[in-house]
């Protein structure tokens, strides 16, 4: 780990509280997706059956941005892909997302470098991303993102909630999904993912896994250079990033693994909670499911409302029980 994602490694362990078991629940087709539902909507992933997303975009659950929405933050979704690919557009607009700013928005503002089989690079696109979010905090932003064809349905006015707006931004808060692309399977090494000598030679064996790993060396820089310039902007004093995997993979490593560590890895993702001005960073160790993670989001911006939700908020103990 510290060899290939040293950037990330240490924006978590100096930026954040990690938790570090955290657990999907993926069996089939629409990985992505189901991730993106059960973060979101803090329910299973309708397991054994068809992806939400995909089957059943108009389900009555209430998701995260939802609530944010009533709680009077704008919702935007940022991904350089389409909107459209897995009915992401339908469900999330009919689930409270306003502002869609996909691959023709990124392509628009210059971005044209294609990384993988799933978008474009995630580099370019994160750091176009932070400016979009940083106009997105502005007196105008709301006006600036909402210009031309990337748009979801017309946002309706909402007043933001006492307490919540920055005098100094002017603009309403945000709830932002950012969905990163290139450590996407199939993975293939690529120049701008160098991969170390030492694991090249240990696991000569095993292209698809020096492909991760050439992908994951990207990342670690594409989101190194994401935190550098956050904390050095003025959404760093209050924003909160929230890190995670939509779900694992199966790629095996070279090193030796047995029955329970190999079961166990493709359903581990990773999941921090980022601030530039952190007192204390911590690890919290027990298990939690994705479907914690909205309980989780909710209660550290200060948000309440009804809700369909299975997770819980876990931060004193152990969270749902997952499969």
């Amino acid at each position: 780990g510290p060899g290939f994602v040293p950037r990330v490694r240490g924006v978590l362990d100096e930026h954040s509280i990690q938790f570090t078991q955290v657990y999907s629940s993926w069996l089939t087709a629409g990985q992505t997706v189901r991730g993106q539902f059960s973060t979101l909507c803090s329910s299973l992933p309708n397991i054994g059956g068809a992806a939400v997303y995909i089957a059943h975009p108009q389900l009555r659950v209430r998701c995260l941005q939802q609530l944010f929405k009533e709680s009077g933050y704008q919702t935007i979704w940022l991904n350089g892909f389409a909107k459209s690919y897995h009915n992401k557009l339908l469900f999330e607009s009919l689930h409270g997302m306003d502002t869609f700013l996909d691959i023709e928005y990124f392509r628009s503002r210059g971005i044209t470098k294609w990384l993988g089989d799933w978008g474009l690079g995630d580099r370019s696109v994160l750091a176009e991303s932070l400016k979009a979010l940083e106009a997105a905090a502005a007196a105008d932003g709301n006006k600036e993102l909402s210009s031309g064809p990337e748009r979801g349905p017309d946002p309706q006015p909402v007043p933001s909630p006492k307490g919540r707006r920055d005098p100094a931004a002017g603009g309403k808060p945000f709830f932002a999904h950012l969905i990163t692309l290139s450590t996407h399977h199939p993975h293939s090494i690529i120049p701008e993912g160098p991969v170390p000598e030492a694991i090249k030679a240990a696991a000569a064996g095993r292209p698809e896994y020096l492909g991760y790993v050439s992908r994951l060396r990207y990342a670690d820089e594409a989101i190194g250079d994401f935190f550098e310039k956050f904390f050095a902007s003025p959404l760093a004093k209050n924003t909160v990033v929230f890190v995670l995997g939509d779900h694992s993979i199966t790629t095996q490593p070279h090193v030796k693994l047995n029955e329970v560590q190999r079961r166990e890895m493709a359903f581990r993702v990773p999941f921090g909670i980022v601030t530039a001005g952190l007192r204390e960073p911590a690890r919290i160790e027990y298990p939690i499911h994705q479907a914690d993670v909205a309980p989780i989001i909710a209660a550290v911006a200060g948000i309440a409302g009804k809700v369909t939700w299975l997770g819980r908020p876990a931060f004193s103990g152990e969270g749902t029980p997952w499969l």
